[in-house]
């Protein structure tokens, strides 16, 4: 039979589209509740809200600990003063704060919790931007006498020797390679970019940020001194070694999230109805209720390219940070005190959210909001960079100036990103979207035709030799 749609003759079809999806206030897509299937077993309590049993448990506390529980010393009563304020606090974002829509495994409670954190987090960064440089840093004493004390600049390791072959050392003949090998920083790599995986879920982006942060590097190198690295422990040791580790071990893992998805959550809501089988119904709740992989897809429009780009900065940014904090607190970093672990770990759990919330708003044009964790982790970061370049004077003696190559070469970056967004997007992009062809195509198909000439739109800029990642 002739086809309903014919280009060639002009012929227009009547096309009605599917009814859209029921939205909130904000416009997004209201998801239909599922049930859990622990509605059946004993754990099904925790399913549900108890927003007066938690005000009378914390009413009870309170109570206790202010009444009959004696005061100590001003440091002490101030110190146990702040931490419940914090519980409390917490306390409220895990009853009453709004789900995060993306993550409910193990439980919401939890990521409310981390909503609240990084809530609070905020506000403890905000009121050091508010202190003076010596108050900041004395301020950490009260967690750790061992804290707020002038860091050892000589004591810091850096690239002393490069040569790769060593016959004179009488440790060994690669005694280089060996200094670095051992170092800590080698399994921080490791496990850093195995839990990023978790985050970016995405080789080649993961690949791009591993590259951008040793370039990084070597444009803080002349600051901050524990950046200052051999070139094979750049590029091979870390990108090419550890880095890699972490990243395919991150990735196995996630596939192996997926290949149990359908079989391990999806047909066993079922089964354990019907068996009872109350552990495995459990231990089934700490696993990922979906895996979604990561395509980011930066050259298919500006809505891409600048979130790819804001989420590239955003986190290189909050890297970088973690070494200057260390170097403006005064954060001892070998070993690494558990003030620097915590925060990593911390931002860790921020990320898993606030990138899924980015990766939405860029794929949905009908999102008009980027999402709360999302919105956090951004001020978060900007307040970080302001702190550090608050407290900057006097801790970096070492430093005479920013070398040339350094400034020039990200002028030409700037320059050349610049340059490439406009005429990738605003001349080509918009010149194939002009053309007769396409539009004679677009006026007479519906939806489902305009998606498919939109992907041979986006085929034809293939020509110029630019792919999308």
């Amino acid at each position: 039979p002739p086809p309903l749609i014919s280009v060639s003759h002009r012929k227009t079809v009547m096309f009605t589209p599917p009814p859209s999806p029921p939205r909130d206030a904000s416009g997004r897509r209201i998801k239909k509740k599922e049930s859990s299937f622990l509605e059946d077993t004993p754990f099904a309590f925790f399913l549900r809200p108890h927003e007066v049993l938690a005000l009378l448990v914390t009413a009870a506390f309170i109570l206790y600990f202010s009444i009959f529980v004696p005061p100590g010393d001003t440091e002490y009563n101030t110190k146990f003063g702040i931490v419940a304020a914090c519980l409390v606090f917490l306390v409220f974002c895990a009853v009453e704060m709004p789900d995060t829509g993306y993550m409910s495994r193990p439980h919401p409670i939890i990521w409310r919790v981390i909503k609240g954190t990084q809530i609070l987090y905020l506000v403890g960064i905000i009121w050091l931007l508010l202190q003076s440089p010596s108050d900041a840093r004395g301020i950490y004493k009260y967690i750790d006498p061992k804290l707020g004390v002038p860091l050892n600049i000589k004591g810091i390791k850096h690239a002393a020797g490069c040569d790769v072959y060593t016959p004179d050392d009488p440790t060994s003949n690669f005694a280089n390679i060996r200094r670095v090998v051992l170092d800590e920083f080698v399994i921080a790599h490791t496990l850093g970019w195995f839990f990023k995986a978790f985050m970016f879920r995405d080789l080649k982006t993961m690949l791009f940020l591993s590259v951008f942060f040793e370039l990084l590097e070597y444009t803080f190198e002349h600051i901050l001194l524990n950046f200052q690295e051999c070139w094979w422990d750049h590029w091979i040791v870390d990108v090419l070694i550890s880095n890699n580790i972490g990243m395919f071990a991150g990735l196995w893992l996630l596939r192996l999230f997926q290949a149990k998805e359908h079989n391990f959550i999806g047909n066993f809501e079922k089964s354990a109805k019907r068996d009872k089988n109350v552990a495995k119904s459990l231990t089934s709740s700490f696993f990922p209720k979906s895996m979604v992989n990561y395509r980011w897809r930066l050259l298919e429009s500006p809505r891409h390219w600048f979130g790819f780009w804001f989420l590239v900065v955003t986190c290189s940014v909050s890297e970088v940070d973690a070494f200057f904090l260390k170097w403006v607190l005064w954060h001892p970093t070998s070993p690494p005190h558990p003030v620097i672990l915590a925060r990593l770990f911390l931002w860790w759990l921020w990320c898993l959210p606030a990138i899924r919330e980015l990766y939405e708003y860029i794929n949905d044009p009908s999102q008009k909001r980027i999402g709360v964790f999302l919105w956090l982790t951004f001020a978060i970061s900007a307040a970080e960079s302001l702190l550090i370049f608050k407290l900057r004077e006097g801790q970096f003696p070492h430093l005479n100036g920013h070398p040339p190559v350094v400034v020039v070469s990200w002028i030409i970056a700037a320059i050349v990103f610049v340059l490439f967004t406009v005429v990738y997007f605003y001349i080509l992009k918009m010149h194939l979207r002009n053309s007769p062809a396409v539009e004679e195509e677009s006026v007479t198909s519906p939806p489902a035709v305009k998606a498919s000439v939109g992907r041979k739109r986006a085929g034809s800029l293939s020509t110029i030799k630019l792919k999308s990642l």
